[in-house]
Order: C-alpha cells, then sequence, then structure tokens
C-alpha cells in the first residue's frame, strides 16, 4: 500500500472512532450519518488503492450513499439546500421562441 492508502485508511479509521463515539454518548444522528459518510467516502479510494478488494470499495459506496441519504433527510441538508436555493434564485429563465427555417 502507497503512502496515501495510508493516509486515506487512517482518516477512514479516524471518522469510524468518532462515529462510535457520538453513538455510545448519545449524540445528535444527523451527526453520526455525517461522520459514517465521510468514513466510507475516505474508504472507497483506500480500497481501490490497496488493491484488496473491489466489493470493499462496493460496499463502502452503497453504505457511504446510504448515510449521505440519512444525513441530507434528517436535517443535515438544511444549509447547503438553503445556499443552493439562494444560488438558484440569481438566475432568470428567458424564454425565447426557436429558429424557424423558412
Amino acid at each position: 500500500m502507497t503512502h496515501i492508502g495510508h493516509a486515506l485508511s487512517g482518516i477512514t479509521w479516524a471518522f469510524a472512532a468518532l462515529y462510535l463515539i457520538w453513538y455510545f454518548t448519545g449524540r445528535d444522528m444527523r451527526q453520526m450519518y455525517g461522520l459514517g459518510a465521510l468514513a466510507n467516502g475516505f474508504n472507497i479510494p483506500a480500497a481501490i488503492i490497496s488493491g484488496t478488494s473491489e466489493i470493499w470499495a462496493l460496499l463502502s459506496a452503497a453504505m457511504g450513499a446510504w448515510m449521505t441519504w440519512l444525513w441530507w433527510h434528517s436535517g443535515g441538508g438544511d444549509g447547503p439546500r438553503r445556499r443552493l436555493r439562494r444560488l438558484a434564485g440569481r438566475f432568470t429563465g428567458v424564454r425565447r421562441t426557436a429558429p424557424t427555417t423558412n
């Protein structure tokens, strides 16, 4: 495994440890989902770089997507959602007619 793979594995384990600490101390579930999504997100390239198993990378991708979905729908995505709506409000659509070939 390369140095990058070791670094990504270390980051993965750090986020996984924080996830367990949050779980056992009864913290907010939204924060736990965010930490789980980050841990799995860093584990995907770590599994690919190490070459241990494509199945492990696929499992991490699925778990990361599920944790991100749980985070977004439990209120974790309220801030990004608000910023995206504010950004989208700056753009206004212009209706134009299609050119004709007469």
